[in-house]
């Protein structure tokens, strides 16, 4: 899978997780992948934590999320 190609369903699920401290039971693959996309990074403990980027991320999808909501009550 490429670097580029837009995030799943899962793995915005999975980032959504990590904002929010359910980090323990992520999907290998979308921790491996979020990690190199340099959303995630594992703290000195051992923690899975959102980056600046992986923040930036969830914002910007739930400013998407709000607008598309508002149209459509429009």
């Amino acid at each position: 899978m490429s670097l580029h190609t837009p995030l799943s369903t899962g793995e915005i699920n999975s980032l959504r997780r990590v904002g929010s401290g359910l980090a323990k039971f992520l999907p290998n693959a979308d921790r491996m992948r979020l990690t190199s996309l340099g959303l995630i990074t594992v703290t000195a403990g051992g923690r899975l934590v959102l980056t600046q980027g992986g923040k930036e991320q969830l914002a910007e999808r739930e400013v998407r999320a709000k607008c598309d909501s508002t149209r459509r009550l429009q």
